[in-house]
Parts: structure tokens; C-alpha cells; sequence
């Protein structure tokens, strides 16, 4: 039966991450390396991760972003499957085994992603993601479809692959997606297990307050990858446009 090693970057989201942890050690599923990589916290994060005693392992230390500090807890994983859930998302009760007992049936697969709620800030109003589409590389390249925190790949990936790119702030994980549609796009599939995570929606929340940066670094992803034309450059394009125009015009 494969084993887990579940990631959580952190920084200053004292007020969501017992959620996040909980979500983690309440699962059915028992045999996980839980890693929490803070970045160095100010508010109450140090203390709610201490509660927790040798119930998880941790560290709190200066980093250079949410990649980083992602890596940082990849370089330790010991565990067969890999995900990293990120302080304000939470798993669905029965996530792990579900996934487990997929790998286990599925030798063929190496990376999985599933369907995902958007939740509210306090966690409620669950809202099924409804751009979830089955893989493939040309539909990459017009939106990221893949749910983040409902993807678990094999620890042998990230020897194929490699880390994920510290230059990013927003798209490290869009650009991880396509590195690995081009190095194993047989061994990707999305699933049906139901349900698997929540992704936390909120005005502050890193991706919803940065849209004009996030949308610069998908262009400056795609012009890496030697996708000059890709159909997600119009759109970020399109999107930067209209989001300073309404700015201008609602001075």
C-alpha cells in the first residue's frame, strides 16, 4: 500500500492552518509524513504548529517564497505518493485512501488530479470547480485546469521532473503541470474519486489580490516553454488590459 508525503508552505495564515493540519490527520488513512515548511511566521502559526507536538514535523525559517519552502519539504519526502496543501485549503474526509487505493490498482499512472470545492473564506459554501477537464498538453496551453490541491504524483516524478521553479510566485505550479505533460503525458490522469480538497476564496488570498503580476509570469512561463502563440498568452494579455482599464476608469 503506498504512503504519503503531504507538504504545507505556510506563512502567516494563523487564522486558517488548524483546518488545513486537521483535514490532514483526521484522514482514515494513517500511514503519512506531514512536513509543515513555514516561513518564518509572525502571528500565531509557531504556536498552533507546537500543539500539535510529534503529531507533525515542522520548521519555521526564512525562505525565498511559496516554491521554496514547497521544495524544501519535497527534498524530504519519503513517502511513495506526494502532494503539498497549501495552509488555507483542506482535504475532503476519505481523501488519502482514495488515492492510494488508486495508485495501488493503477501501477500504469504516476500523477492524478481530481475534482476540488472553492469554499468561503470561513470554509463554508462549497462550490464544485466546473473547468476541470481530462489531460492533455494542447488544452494546457489555453488554461490550467488542473486543481492544485487535488493532485498527487508519485515520488519518482519529482526525479524525472525535478523541483518546482523558485522564479515564480504565481504560476510555479502551472509551470510543474506542463513540465510534466511534456517529460510523461501517458502516465497523467484525472480521476473520479469524488470530491478531494478545498480551496479557500478570499479578496487577500495571494492569486485573487495579484491578477495583473500572476497573468505577467503565465506570459513569461509560456514564452519558456517556446509557446510564443499560446492561447493562454491572449488571454493573460486580455486580462491584464481589462483589469487596468477598470482600475483607470474607476478612479
Amino acid at each position: 500500500m503506498p504512503t504519503f508525503t503531504i507538504v504545507t508552505p505556510s506563512y502567516q495564515h494563523g487564522s486558517f492552518i488548524r483546518q488545513t493540519i486537521d483535514s490532514v490527520l483526521n484522514q482514515s488513512f494513517k500511514d503519512i509524513e506531514y512536513w509543515i515548511i513555514d516561513g518564518g511566521s509572525t502571528d500565531k502559526t509557531k504556536s498552533i504548529l507546537t500543539s500539535y507536538g510529534k503529531k507533525i514535523r515542522w520548521l519555521s525559517e526564512n525562505d525565498r517564497g511559496q516554491a521554496d519552502a514547497i521544495n524544501k519539504g519535497l527534498l524530504k519526502a519519503k513517502g511513495d505518493i506526494v502532494a503539498w496543501l497549501n495552509s488555507d485549503d483542506f482535504y475532503e474526509p476519505g481523501t488519502l485512501q482514495k488515492v492510494s487505493d488508486y495508485f495501488g490498482a493503477n501501477p500504469q499512472i504516476d500523477f492524478i488530479f481530481g475534482d476540488m470545492n472553492f469554499v468561503d473564506r470561513d470554509g463554508n459554501n462549497p462550490q464544485k470547480c466546473d473547468y476541470l477537464s481530462d489531460f492533455s498538453l494542447p488544452r494546457l496551453l489555453k488554461y490550467c485546469y488542473i486543481c492544485q490541491p487535488s493532485v498527487f504524483f508519485r515520488r519518482s516524478v519529482i526525479d524525472r521532473v525535478g523541483l518546482l521553479n523558485t522564479k515564480y510566485t504565481y504560476a510555479f505550479d502551472y509551470d510543474y503541470w506542463l513540465r510534466v505533460g511534456k517529460l510523461i503525458p501517458g502516465r497523467i490522469k484525472r480521476v473520479s474519486l469524488g470530491t478531494l480538497s478545498n480551496l479557500r476564496t478570499y479578496k487577500s488570498r495571494k492569486t485573487e489580490a495579484g491578477i495583473i503580476p500572476m497573468r505577467q509570469e503565465v506570459i513569461k512561463m509560456m514564452f519558456s516553454h517556446g509557446y510564443w502563440y499560446a492561447p493562454a498568452i491572449i488571454e493573460s494579455v486580455y486580462l491584464i488590459v481589462k483589469s487596468k482599464l477598470s482600475k483607470q476608469y474607476a478612479k
